[in-house]
């Protein structure tokens, strides 16, 4: 561009508020340019041109120019005539693009916690929970077999009746006025036998007591007969017997003294009740001992109650324990456990 060319020009220019483009071959005016009247001053003019493109754009003095171009002076309005009255102000210059974004601003202070919002409905009740599977019974306490009753002690023989005392003598009658004297009193009755002794067994009843001696006549009163002797008291019967227990290892019959047996085996075992008809009310207690495999069984138990030998489980089983009583022709179960 010729710098001096263009100021030369100066008094033909008039710039009506629009930007002016200057391209590499000289200025092109807007068509919001206008050529001035003479004697216009118009100012100094300036020009922002591109450092890449070099396209270069009209500004004034106050013009701050883009990032990335360089401002330089291309008129100075400085006449030699005198300075003309100022000009109307030009139409605003279109709106320039919108700037780069600025900065975000700081974050503003937390506002206040809000009014709790009410409670939610219930939710609906869960489904019920499987009961759970019941536990394993316990297994029943071993019962003890009941002693003997002991045998009742025979009744003591009565003891005889006393004789009765002879009837004593009636006294004189006194004279009026004097009491007569006592009748001699009778002689006592002969004491009545004791009693036999009670077989062991319970205490005999006691023995009724003598009759009284008949009264003497009136006057001396006759003796009492002699009381007759309690009878003596019978043996305490025998407490229940403690039960005798023995431990089996393999088949074997059982005996008729045998009360509690524990099956232990170290092979297949069976154990056969004795003859029921020489035990009636006898019972019999049998207890599996071992934890293993290795089992143990029953025969002869009234086949009703037991179709065959019947198997005793390990410890803690339902059927660990098996009692029977015999009424002289079969063997009963009475309890399992």
């Amino acid at each position: 561009m010729n710098i001096g060319a263009t100021r030369t020009s100066r008094s033909l220019l008039a710039i009506g508020g629009a930007a002016v483009f200057v391209t590499a071959t000289g200025l092109a005016a807007s068509p919001a340019m206008a050529v001035a009247s003479p004697g216009t001053t118009i100012g100094d003019l300036f020009m922002c041109v591109n450092n890449s493109t070099r396209v270069m754009a009209l500004a004034w003095s106050s013009t701050v120019c883009p990032t990335g171009t360089s401002k330089f002076v291309v008129w100075q309005g400085t006449g030699g005539g005198a300075t003309g009255a100022t000009g109307a102000t030009g139409p605003a210059g279109l709106a320039g693009a919108a700037g780069a974004k600025g900065a975000t601003g700081a974050t503003g202070a937390t506002g206040s916690t809000g009014v709790a919002g009410a409670a939610g409905a219930t939710g609906a009740a869960g489904a019920v929970g499987a009961t759970g599977a019941v536990g394993a019974v316990g297994a029943t306490g071993q019962i003890g077999a009941d002693g003997a009753t002991g045998a009742a002690g025979a009744v003591g023989a009565t003891g005889a009746t006393g004789a009765a005392g002879a009837v004593g003598a009636t006294g004189p009658a006194g004279p009026t006025g004097a009491a007569g004297a006592a009748g001699a009193t009778g002689d006592a009755g002969a004491t009545g036998s004791a009693g036999s002794a009670g077989v062991a067994g319970v205490a005999g009843p006691m023995g009724p007591t003598g009759p009284t001696g008949a009264a003497g006549a009136a006057g001396a009163a006759g003796s009492a007969g002699v009381a007759g002797a309690t009878g003596a008291t019978g043996a305490t019967g025998a407490s229940g017997a403690i039960l005798s227990y023995r431990t089996v290892t393999a088949t074997a019959t059982l005996t008729d003294s045998d009360q509690v047996v524990l099956c232990n085996p170290t092979t297949t075992t069976v154990l056969t009740l004795p003859l029921a008809a020489t035990n009636a009310g006898q019972e019999i207690l049998i207890k599996r001992m071992n934890t293993g495999l290795t089992s143990c069984a029953v025969a002869g138990v009234w086949a009703t109650d037991s179709s065959g030998n019947f198997a005793l489980t390990a410890p803690f089983g339902s059927s660990n324990v098996l009692q029977v009583l015999s009424d002289g022709t079969n063997w009963y179960i009475v309890n399992i456990h």
